[in-house]
């Protein structure tokens, strides 16, 4: 009978031990998850992407063996979902040389605890006072593939707000998130479609408490961006003129 007991707290000390090394950590919180409609709908963002789908697909395509990226200077997050407030603060940085700060971005937007809504992201950026006009249109990846976001963006000289679920992207296993935001820097784009010379950088500003990797500038494949960004909601913001 001690036999088995001693047998049933060993097995059940293993499995405590298991599950323990299996958790998912908590990763950032980043896309509160709302949509703002009316800004979304809004007969100036709707005409921005009708008209941006044009530019886009009457532009000749880079898709053979060019690349680009951008000299950006990236900030690491304050908070665990401020990663709007902080790439919104890596693009103003990069386009007007300025850095208000993350808590001030984070006011303007209404960021909460739950994330950003990125409509306002795209909203803020287009201020008169920040970059103006349709400096940033949100678009979905069916509507404009992201291949050609980013290289029109890249090549118009404007980063890229890619919205992922970044359990995939490097420095996440073992997370769990609820979206973050990222910002798209550069590309490189091979001879044929989805080959591994495929590739896209991009500075993610938030550190893992656990593997503290996933901060900084780091370059995956494409097939790998796409994904992350489709598991997400398939959504980003690209250079809008």
């Amino acid at each position: 009978m001690k036999k088995n007991i001693k047998y049933f707290v060993a097995v059940l000390g293993s499995f405590l031990v298991l599950i323990t090394n299996v958790r998912a950590y908590e990763g950032p919180q980043g896309d509160d998850g709302s949509f703002d409609k009316d800004y979304y709908y809004s007969q100036e963002q709707v005409e921005a992407r009708s008209e941006l789908q044009s530019k886009v697909y009457n532009k000749p395509s880079t898709r053979s063996g060019s690349s680009r990226n951008l000299s950006v200077n990236g900030f690491e997050q304050e908070t665990k979902y401020y990663c709007g407030p902080a790439s919104v603060q890596i693009i103003m940085n990069y386009k007007r040389g300025i850095k208000p700060s993350q808590s001030s971005i984070a006011s303007s937007m209404g960021t909460t605890t739950s994330g950003t809504n990125q409509d306002r992201m795209v909203t803020y950026l287009n201020k008169s006072e920040n970059l103006g006009g349709n400096s940033y249109v949100k678009v979905s990846t069916g509507q404009i593939a992201l291949s050609k976001g980013i290289s029109y963006s890249i090549d118009s000289n404007y980063p890229v707000i890619l919205n992922v679920q970044p359990e995939t992207l490097p420095g996440y296993a073992g997370y769990t998130s609820s979206g973050h935001y990222i910002v798209g820097t550069g590309y490189s784009f091979g001879w044929s479609t989805g080959s591994s010379s495929e590739t896209v950088t991009y500075f993610d500003p938030f550190r893992t408490a656990n593997n503290p990797s996933s901060f900084g500038s780091k370059t995956v494949q494409y097939s790998t961006m796409l994904s992350a960004v489709n598991k997400k909601a398939g959504l980003y913001s690209m250079y809008g003129r």
